[in-house]
């Protein structure tokens, strides 16, 4: 699923940027520059500023999506799955609370368990090796209306 959302993405990122000649520091709408008649060009993102590929765009068009919050996203996970509250002998102590303070390994464990089986899923999806996550519908829906 990653190549294709990929491919989608860059696919906006060449329509949202422009060919640039470095040498010339022109645009080149044409794909070859008028100055010096080259074709091997960067791109120049409005804003933002020019480089080689598209890499560095389809970063930037990320930041219009909203990250996945994976702690947030698993601790709500898990208020849903179990109990709010446990005992311990006479206490009674939020069960999340006792994973994330007495149980960190396990819980630290566990998140990337489940970030594992949300990507499995096709329910989240990164794009920069685990770094960041993004809702695969958010990214569809990026997609669809930039496309």
């Amino acid at each position: 699923m990653n190549e294709e959302f990929l491919e989608k993405l860059n696919e906006i990122a060449f329509q949202k940027s422009e060919p640039f000649c470095y040498g010339c520091y022109v645009i080149c709408p044409s794909g070859r520059c008028s100055k010096c008649g080259s074709d091997d060009l960067m791109r120049h993102l409005d804003g933002v500023g020019v480089e080689w590929g598209t890499d560095w765009i389809i970063k930037e068009l990320l930041l219009d999506i909203d990250e996945v919050d994976q702690e947030e996203s698993f601790d709500e996970y898990l208020e849903s799955a179990y109990e709010q509250e446990c005992s311990v002998a006479w206490l009674k102590v939020e069960t999340l609370r006792i994973l994330k303070e007495l149980c960190e390994c396990d819980y630290r464990i566990a998140l990337n368990d489940w970030i594992s089986s949300e990507e499995e899923d096709g329910e989240i999806v990164s794009f920069n090796n685990g770094v960041t996550y993004y809702k695969v519908s958010a990214v569809k829906e990026y997609i669809k209306e930039n496309s």
